[in-house]
Formats: C-alpha cells, sequence, structure tokens
C-alpha cells in the first residue's frame, strides 16, 4: 500500500490528507482518502451533495458500534465500490452532505 500525505492544499491551507492506494499487477484496486492532521478532515459543502453528484447509490448503511453520530455507508456507481464513513442522516435513505473517510474498492 502507498501512501501520499497532502498539506497546504491551494484554497484549503488548513486541510491535511492522506492519500493511499494499492495497486495490483499495476491497476489500481483500492483507494482512500482520510484525514492527516490533528484536525478532523470533514469534506462537505452546503450547496452541493458530493456522493449525490457523483451519482452513488447506497447500498447498506450500518450504525458504528462507538459513535452515535456517525455511520458507515456502502455506495456504488454501477462499477466501483465505495465506503464512507459519515455524519449519521436522519433516514436510512438519504446520502450524508459530511464525511470523514472515503475508500473506493475497484474490482
Amino acid at each position: 500500500m502507498k501512501e501520499v500525505y497532502y498539506i497546504n492544499i491551494p484554497n484549503l491551507p488548513q486541510t491535511e490528507v492522506y492519500l493511499k492506494y494499492k495497486k495490483d499487477n499495476n491497476k489500481l484496486t483500492y483507494i482512500s482518502l482520510s484525514s492527516g492532521g490533528p484536525v478532523s478532515f470533514i469534506l462537505k459543502n452546503s450547496d452541493i451533495n458530493v456522493l449525490n453528484e457523483l451519482k452513488l447509490k447506497l447500498l447498506k448503511k450500518e450504525k458504528l458500534s462507538y459513535s452515535n453520530q456517525l455511520a458507515e455507508y456502502q455506495l456504488s456507481d454501477g462499477t466501483l465500490k465505495y465506503q464512507v464513513v459519515a455524519k449519521n442522516t436522519l433516514d436510512d435513505t438519504s446520502l450524508p452532505k459530511e464525511f470523514y473517510s472515503f475508500d473506493i474498492y475497484i474490482e
């Protein structure tokens, strides 16, 4: 697994991000974005729901045992599978606007 650490991102100088990825036979098989610093990494935008814009469909939602405010969302766009840890939405059908980790599984 390779890991890249980004700091001083243009327009987001306080944000630090770890990008992790795995290759198998020179093909990308896994991508992960997570927080890179002591401050929580929250990807959110009040005007745009990023997950909806990516046209992701909810496959499964599970509440996390260690937090009553977070949930794990398993999503798909029909080709790739995504796992997102996000602020729990009030209903079990809508996608969150705030998320803390974003993993992509390429099969």
